[in-house]
């Protein structure tokens, strides 16, 4: 049949063949999803697709190192329990996990080498990222100070935005679970930010010194919610949905470049 005189772009199929075409325009849809996939930058994809995307959770502190505590709780054990949660967590997203520890345990004993525990401690948590081939760094921590500071705060590697905006996404949820006065996000020189050359950030909680965040943080739901929150701020940053998550101007970190502050003195900066 000829086209229209109205219709001059118009082409006569007969029925037997639309099957096939649409077979074929099936196919087409396919193959350039796939190629959109497989040619997008590997760390901005959403990780239900993403089986190849390692993460390395970092609970601190473990064995002779208690970290912060208050009346007998002590804060290896809040991170390790938020880091056996957020890596199943993770793994529901597909994503590829590593834990720096899994029990109650430092990576480095006392005694053992030279120099500053606590320095090789940290060396060790790095060197277990890197033998990973990780692509993304989440280490796990809760804060302390005087009483009235609370809330959840995300430190991220200073001039690194790929670190800032995963901050970002996790810290919106974060903010949402644990809302204080120190909500927010920022930078910082911290040894295992700036030790590893991919996405990093390092995860205060909340503070174990503020009642609020205490009562939270030991519940027995925490660990869970957490975990949840912060999964789903990693598969927000991959999918590069990013918010404006503050970053804070009046808290100052317990360590800038002193090792010896009693605060997070496992968090050397350099």
């Amino acid at each position: 049949m000829p086209a229209s005189p109205t219709q001059p772009w118009s082409i006569y199929l007969p029925k037997r063949l639309w099957p096939a075409l649409a077979a074929l325009l099936l196919a087409a849809f396919i193959f350039t999803t796939w190629c959109g996939i497989a040619l997008a930058p590997q760390l901005h994809q959403p990780l239900g697709l993403m089986s190849q995307v390692r993460i390395v959770v970092d609970p601190g502190h473990g064995g002779v190192d208690g970290g912060c505590s208050w009346n007998g709780i002590l804060e290896k054990d809040l991170n390790l329990a938020l880091g056996l949660a957020l890596a199943e967590e993770l793994k529901q997203y597909k994503a590829q996990v590593k834990l720096t520890r899994t029990t109650d345990e430092a990576l480095v004993p006392w005694g053992a080498g030279g120099g500053s525990r606590h320095k090789r401690d940290l060396a060790a948590r790095l060197d277990i990222a890197r033998r990973y081939e990780a692509q993304l760094y989440i280490a796990l921590h809760v804060n302390s100070g005087p009483s009235h500071l609370g809330g959840s705060l995300t430190f991220y590697r200073q001039d690194n935005e790929e670190s800032r905006k995963l901050a970002a996404a996790v810290q919106e949820r974060l903010s949402k679970l644990v809302p204080g006065n120190q909500n927010g996000i920022l930078p910082a020189r911290y040894m295992v930010l700036t030790g590893l050359d991919i996405p990093s950030i390092l995860i205060e909680t909340g503070f174990l010194t503020n009642e609020v965040d205490r009562r939270f943080l030991t519940g027995a739901e925490a660990p869970s919610l957490l975990a949840a929150g912060i999964a789903a701020g990693v598969a927000a940053y991959l999918k590069g949905e990013v918010p404006s998550s503050p970053t804070l101007s009046s808290y100052q970190p317990p360590c800038d470049g002193d090792i010896t502050s009693d605060l997070h003195k496992d968090i050397a900066c350099y």
